[in-house]
């Protein structure tokens, strides 16, 4: 063979195996049996491991979104805001924008779905933080606001828990983000040299127990009716939260029962 055909049959080649790799990378590389290119989702129970659903013709660009709505219309009891989908049990949740074709590597796909409860969207968690603000600002810039009873022996004190608080809460969150990278499920961030991540130790969700204690410091610091309402709602709302969380944690680590951590209040709930 003449070298201009040697080397224009060898680029052809390597072409080729470029794009097989990366086709095959991408996870849409599956059996020549399947000449629709479709993908067929098996959703299964992760406690009993059974069938729950099964939904075929999926085309891979679909999103994991599309395959919520997909398995709502088949199951109208699971909405999609409060579904969550993986790949093994213990693993991540994968993401709604996450393309099927990335996690799909056979015509057949497998993955668990777990109902994460009733889910409250962003618009009514800033609806209700903006309207106690604008509740308490009222109060305290009228004319006729009293000040808190003792004066600065009661407004100092407060505002420095106020401030631990915020700052806590504030290295728990970037610790918690850090945890998140890992995507590990399985274990529990742990404390480290930073003193605010010590309450990880005490309890699964120190954020909001920072959160509770920077708004009940408020209450007192401002001695008013809606921070004090605000508090209470908040807390009830986080203790709420924590003992799910808490929950969904204790259902997949095995030996997580052993420990003596609760939820938000340290060696009480």
């Amino acid at each position: 063979m003449p070298p201009m055909q040697q080397n224009a049959a060898a680029n052809f080649h390597g072409n080729f195996q470029a794009v097989g790799n990366r086709v095959d990378l991408q996870g849409t590389l599956f059996r020549l049996g399947n000449k629709s290119g479709y993908i067929e989702v098996e959703i299964l129970n992760p406690q009993t491991g059974r069938t729950m659903c099964v939904i075929d013709k999926v085309h891979p660009s679909s999103t994991v979104l599309d395959l919520k709505n997909r398995f709502h219309k088949a199951c109208p009891a699971r909405h999609p805001c409060r579904t969550g989908l993986r790949m093994s049990v213990n693993g991540p949740f994968l993401r709604d924008q996450c393309d099927l074709r990335s996690v799909a590597t056979s015509p057949l796909l497998s993955v668990y779905s777990e109902d994460l409860g009733r889910q409250v969207g962003w618009n009514t968690v800033c609806a209700f933080y903006w309207g106690f603000t604008c509740w308490l600002g009222y109060y305290i810039n009228h004319p006729l606001y009293t000040p808190p009873y003792y004066s600065g022996k009661q407004v100092i004190p407060s505002l420095v828990c106020f401030l631990i608080c915020e700052c806590g809460n504030l290295c728990i969150n970037i610790s918690l983000a850090r945890h998140k990278q890992t995507r590990n499920e399985l274990t529990h961030p742990t404390s480290t040299s930073n003193p605010f991540t010590w309450l990880f130790t005490l309890v699964h969700c120190p954020q909001y127990t920072y959160e509770i204690g920077a708004w009940l410091a408020l209450s007192i610091m401002t001695q008013t009716v809606p921070v004090a309402v605000f508090a209470g709602l908040l807390t009830v709302q986080m203790l709420l939260w924590a003992r799910r969380r808490q929950g969904r944690y204790l259902r997949r680590v095995k030996n997580a029962r052993r420990f003596w951590r609760k939820a938000v209040i340290p060696f009480l709930f």
